[in-house]
């Protein structure tokens, strides 16, 4: 409706010889040039105009940002970027050297370029696609791999044994590498910007994963600290609960080794004497696996149960290692909660989403699983350096 109303109005309003010259590229600003009235008010209109778009690019550039951090913050928690990516701001709680990156990348685009949207385009283009061809390269690769039931399946697969051929998915992939090698052959100078940038970030990223894996086989090395893991993985959380025998109960989940310090002022504040804290691990399961079913522990959960496990013992406390498996980690949170019976749960914050979104997503998993016999309020905190959000839920 916008794009045709403007249209029809420049061509009511705007001399024919000025829209497909002078105005091509933008025809709201000659349409609040071409109006009746005096100069000063089209001039006025037209800084309006400028401002407007402005605004416009910046919730654009706000949208990639964000999106960009959160891409990032996934990749940073599968072991893949190095911990030196995922400090935390003191005061805001964000991924902050993520977003650094990713705004100088912006801004080096834009010099590089020197503002040429068509060039910009160009590029845009060749991530796109081949960001497309090797997702479905993926997914068809991920058919072999993973043996496993899947509750949807792109259409058109012939079944040939224990596997789905996916003909459906193999199609679509033709006709994206076909594009792809198009675009690679007819944009020349974006083709090699994207190559160039495409081996930048696999280095870093290759980088960032061998320290990665070198730290990891730093911790698994020291025999004692494997001796004092004892992490639990049940089907029934309520079997835990007879092993829980102090009045007091707070819940700690952790993730990421490097963002322990809702954990440290766990330790520093509570009394060992009369609380249990219970040390909660939610990894994503993938398809229909649910908590308990087909976990395994991996090197990066030791990893992580060690850093747990050392930073309590500096503190001369006890706690209860649990690991479960789940597709939404706040739907096991909310649960774990409600079956020890937790006065208080005590999260991180998260680079990627921040802390209201948090304690959003937990207070919807909550109200989802609420035991209405139940009426004792819970706190539910995110800590992070210098700052701390709580909500109680009832």
């Amino acid at each position: 409706m916008f794009n045709g109303g403007l249209t029809f109005l420049a061509s009511s309003i705007i001399p024919p010889d000025l829209i497909g010259t002078k105005y091509l590229d933008n025809l709201l600003s000659g349409l609040a040039l071409e109006l009746s009235g005096p100069y000063w008010a089209r001039l006025a209109l037209q800084a309006f105009v400028v401002a407007s778009g402005s605004l416009m690019l910046v919730g654009a550039v706000n949208t990639s940002m964000v999106g960009a951090n959160g891409v990032l913050n996934r990749v940073a928690e599968d072991g893949i970027l190095h911990d030196w990516f995922r400090r935390l701001h003191h005061k805001y709680g964000t991924t902050y050297r993520m977003m650094n990156l990713v705004a100088i990348i912006q801004i080096a685009v834009i010099i590089l370029s020197r503002g040429d949207i068509y060039l910009i385009g160009e590029a845009y283009a060749f991530g796109v696609l081949w960001s497309l061809v090797f997702k479905t390269l993926s997914l068809i690769l991920l058919r072999f791999r993973e043996d496993m039931p899947r509750d949807w399946m792109f259409p058109l697969n012939i079944k040939t044994g224990k596997y789905d051929i996916p003909v459906g998915m193999c199609l679509v992939l033709m006709v994206l590498i076909t594009a792809s090698v198009t675009n690679l052959m007819t944009k020349k100078i974006a083709t090699v910007s994207g190559l160039i940038f495409t081996a930048v970030f696999y280095a870093i990223f290759q980088i960032s994963e061998n320290l990665n894996r070198k730290k990891a086989q730093l911790y698994m090395q020291d025999d004692d600290s494997e001796e004092k893991l004892n992490i639990r993985k049940e089907s029934d959380i309520s079997l835990i609960v007879p092993e829980l025998s102090k009045p007091n109960r707070i819940l700690v989940p952790v993730r990421n080794p490097n963002n322990l310090l809702h954990l440290k002022r766990v330790l520093e504040t509570a009394d060992d004497g009369t609380t249990d804290i219970i040390v909660l691990s939610a990894k994503i399961a993938k398809g229909l696996q649910s908590e308990g079913e087909n976990g395994e522990i991996m090197p990066e959960d030791k990893d992580l149960f060690t850093c747990v496990v050392l930073m309590a013992e500096g503190y001369g406390k006890t706690l209860k290692p649990l690991m479960v498996f789940s597709n939404d980690p706040f739907y096991s949170i909310a649960q774990v909660a409600q079956a020890t019976g937790v006065s208080e749960i005590v999260m991180g914050v998260s680079g990627s989403t921040g802390a209201e979104v948090q304690l959003e997503r937990l207070a919807m998993a909550w109200g989802m699983l609420k035991n209405k016999d139940s009426a004792r309020p819970v706190m539910a905190k995110v800590v992070w350096e210098g700052r701390e959000l709580s909500y109680k839920l009832l």
